[in-house]
This record gives C-alpha cells, structure tokens and sequence, in this order.
C-alpha cells in the first residue's frame, strides 16, 4: 500500500489521521504537508520501506523526537531536501532503524537543536555518517547517540563543537576500530584514551583502519602469530577462522557465497566448499550442485549427507554399485590400482595407496602397483632371488645382508646378526664374526650386540661373550660388578672345576 500525505489529509481510506503503528501493509509514504510536531510519527512502522519527502517543505521550527524509533525495514532515508530552518530536538530520531545502510542529512540545521541522544542508537547496519554540517553549540544531551552501531566505521563531526558540560566521551565509548573525523578539542583528548580510535579528515580515512581488536580488548597493529588469536578477519583477531571462511596466511578470506566452510579460495572451476551453504545442494569435489553427476548418487536415506556419495577416499569416480563392493571406477590421486586388476572383468578396480609388498610401476602412462620379491615389505622394483631389492624386509624375513644399492632379505642368517635398534633393522655379518660396533656375542644364541648389561638375561661379560653369570673359571670384577674376570693367571693356566682353584698340574 502507499500512503500519500498532502495538507495534513491522508489520501486514502484509512481512518488515523498519523498514526501508522497499527498498518502492516504500507510501504511506502509520499509525504507533503508541512506541520510542526513530528514527535514519534513513524514509531514503530516497522514494515515501511520508503518515505518520499521530495516535495516537502519543512519551513517550520519543528520537533522530530523518535520520528522514526523502530523502522525497521527502512534501508535508506533521503533527507536532503530537509529545508530546516529551527529542529530542536532529535532524541531517538533514527533509533532502532535495524536496516538503515543509507542516510542523507546534508542539508540538517541543528542550529537550534538541544537534544541528540539516542539520535542514531542501534543502527546496526550504518557504516558511515556524513554530520560535516551538523552544529552542536547548543546541545545539551548527546548520551548513547551512536549505541550499539556495530558496524559504524567513520564519523564525520568536522564542523560539531560541544560544550564542556556535554558527555562527549558517549560518542565513542563502545567502538573498536573507528576512524572519526573532528576539529572539536574534547572529542580529541576522549579519543587518545582508546586505543582502537582514529581521528583524520582525510579522504584516505580508511588507510587509518589498521587496529586490531584482540580477545583480551586490546589493540595491536596485527595479530600475533604467537599468539591464540592469531588470524585475522575483519580487522579482529581469532583463534580460527569463522565460519565462511578460509585461512590464506594467517588472514581470513571469505569463501564463495556457495560455500558454508571451504578450505581456500574460489577457482573458475572450483568453489572449494566444504560444505554448502544451501540445504538443497550437494557438495561435488568443491562445488555445490543441484544434482550430482551420472558416476555419483546422493544418499537417500541419510538426508544429513549433503553431498555426492563417492565417500571412499580412493575412489575418483564410482557409482552405487561400485560402492557396494568397496570399489572404484577410477581412483582418486595418489591411488593405484593392483596389475592383476586393472582389467577387473565387472569393470570396478580396487585403489591402493603404497601398499605394502608392492611398488609403483607405470606402462604408457597408465600407473598401477607390481608385486616385490616374497622377502620385500618395501621395495623400488621387481625382484629375484639373487637380487631381492628391498628397501624394507617382509616381517617373516627379519634378516638382511647389503647387496649393492638395495638389500637381499633372508629368513635365516649364514653367520651372526645383529639388530641395529636406530633403525630397526637386522642384519647378517658377512664373515664369521660380530663387527666392530656390535662386537659382543650373546651366549648360546648367534646375535651380536654392542654392550651386554642391555640385555638383562645375559649382562655378564666375559672374553666379548654376554653370559647370565660369570662361567666357571671367572669372577665378578670388584670395579665392574658385570664384568667377569679369568680366576687364573698365565702362571698357573690350569684349573680344576670343581672349586676354582687354580693349579699348574692336576693332582694325583
């Protein structure tokens, strides 16, 4: 419905002469007549969503008090033509207007005005207010003029000067990262006390917008990397980044409008969702789609899955009867597919990922994995059994001697072994002796180690052989009570066994 408003009369047939609170269905008010108490016209229209004064007159001295508290619907308000001689009170003028993104008030007197609080309290959308022209000599309340306008980033009061008796600090008192253009001394020395507040005229404002609001309330130059709150969005800093959006060096990134999450930017042929803003789409490798391709389908019957059901990481392409048998059509990246099964007779393959016992082989560009040699766990190509070349031996095959540049592995050593603990490999000595690192051989056993008080069981050592006591013929060593010394000297190089003791013939 549209109202129109000429001498005071309202041109239709609703029955209140001013009072829109009760009409639902207005929209817009062509307004032209000229009175004098504008207090509380509009309050609470809050399905108005456009008033035209083009053609009014406002030749009067005139109260405007809460004339347009609680429209919530208005996103822009015109008010140049406001050909004000004397306004003298604007308390709670635009209060509320929740959606108000445009306001002109380049031609307002406020001359005469007395009262601004709440002028424009919880105008959460405005981001910038041109009041160059607004005079302020003669204002008496200024409280919570600018309250709750959340998103409000410049303030022009270039020409606004208040008098020492008026609570200017209300101005900016819950703002973060304002840049506020003044000539006025007070407003000046309120704002060195916020750190987060910046005083310029210039038209380069925004170059001034370099604080960062911290969890802790203060404000630095940039997040800190060392810190929790290390990304930054918006000119604050999070510990992760929100919602929406992605991490691309420490500053958070908007993702496309599809995406709910995403895990970086927008590509002309990739979204990079993660997740779709739109409960009617599916996420399909990065994009949101209506529906998913012919290879995919959509789970019918778990509604919270909102996305193509390929699920199995391995699989690049694959239908619902592929996924049945845990198989692909084709495999994602860094999968492959087995040799004996790249011509699978149902047409599904199976994808690996460096299984163990294989490695990856390719033929006129078609990759896929080949068998090792039984003994290999890991290795960089077929085999045989004179040349095994593992990198890493089978867990059956513990044993492996050095063999050029890859390595031979063997159930059985021919001589000694020994198991080096920093890589976790055994291997066979290649003559019939410990080697010089491992130089210690463990009694009744054919491994070598490099010290005998490491195993537990035999930790006795006597002439480089690691006994669980010192043998007969030897004792403990008063300086090392693990190291067995010879009962018996050059001089007396016999021994009987039974006693220990040392003699240079048996006796008779």
């Amino acid at each position: 419905m549209i109202v129109q408003i000429i001498n005071g009369k309202q041109q239709d047939e609703i029955k209140y002469k001013y009072d829109f609170n009760n009409i639902t269905n207005i929209v817009k008010i062509v307004w032209k007549n000229s009175v004098s108490n504008y207090n509380c016209l509009f309050h609470g229209c809050i399905n108005i969503i456009d008033i035209d004064f083009s053609e009014f007159d406002f030749s009067k001295k005139i109260s405007a008090n809460s004339m347009f508290y609680n429209c919530k619907s208005l996103t822009s308000l015109n008010l140049h033509d406001f050909g004000i001689i004397n306004l003298n009170n604007t308390g709670s003028m635009f209060r509320k207007c929740e959606s108000l993104i445009y306001l002109n008030l380049s031609n307002f007197n406020t001359t005469e005005d007395t009262d601004m609080g709440n002028m424009f309290s919880e105008c959460k959308s405005l981001t910038t207010l041109d009041l160059s022209n607004f005079q302020t000599q003669k204002v008496n309340v200024i409280s919570r003029i600018f309250e709750n306008c959340t998103k409000l980033e410049y303030i022009n009061l270039k020409n606004a000067h208040f008098h020492s008796g008026v609570l200017t600090e209300d101005i900016i008192s819950d703002k973060i990262n304002l840049v506020i253009c003044t000539n006025d001394n007070i407003i000046k020395e309120i704002v060195k006390r916020y750190q987060c507040v910046v005083v310029d005229c210039s038209e380069n404002w925004r170059e001034y917008q370099k604080k960062i609001n911290l969890q802790n309330n203060e404000c630095v130059e940039s997040c800190m990397q060392t810190n929790n709150n290390k990304y930054n969005y918006n000119s604050k800093c999070y510990e992760i980044c929100p919602k929406g959006t992605y991490n691309n060096s420490f500053m958070c990134e908007n993702c496309h409008s599809d995406c709910k999450t995403c895990e970086k930017s927008s590509e002309i042929d990739s979204t990079n969702c993660k997740s779709c803003s739109s409960n009617d789409k599916f996420l399909y490798f990065g994009n949101c789609v209506t529906n998913c391709p012919n290879e995919f389908y959509y789970d019918e019957i778990d509604t919270s899955i909102k996305k193509c059901k390929c699920e199995l990481k391995k699989c690049y392409k694959c239908s619902k009867e592929s996924i049945k048998q845990n198989l692909c059509i084709s495999c994602n990246d860094d999968y492959y597919p087995k040799y004996n099964e790249i011509n699978n007779v149902n047409s599904f393959i199976d994808c690996y990922h460096s299984p163990e016992g294989y490695y990856l082989d390719e033929i006129n560009g078609v990759k896929f994995y080949k068998s090792c040699y039984k003994s290999c766990k890991k290795c960089n190509k077929s085999g045989n059994e004179a040349n095994h070349n593992c990198i890493e031996c089978n867990e059956n095959y513990h044993f492996e001697i050095n063999f050029g540049d890859y390595k031979n592995c063997y159930n059985k050593c021919s001589y000694y072994y020994y198991h080096d603990k920093k890589t976790n490999i055994y291997h066979c000595t290649e003559i019939q002796k410990c080697t010089e690192e491992y130089n210690k051989l463990i009694y009744n056993k054919s491994e070598c180690i490099n010290k005998c008080d490491d195993d537990e069981t035999n930790k006795y050592e006597f002439k480089n052989i690691c006994y669980p006591e010192c043998p007969k013929g030897s004792i403990s060593s008063e300086k090392n009570p693990t190291y067995c010394e010879s009962i018996c000297t050059e001089e007396n190089p016999f021994k009987i066994l039974s006693n220990q003791e040392c003699v240079s013939y048996c006796p008779i």
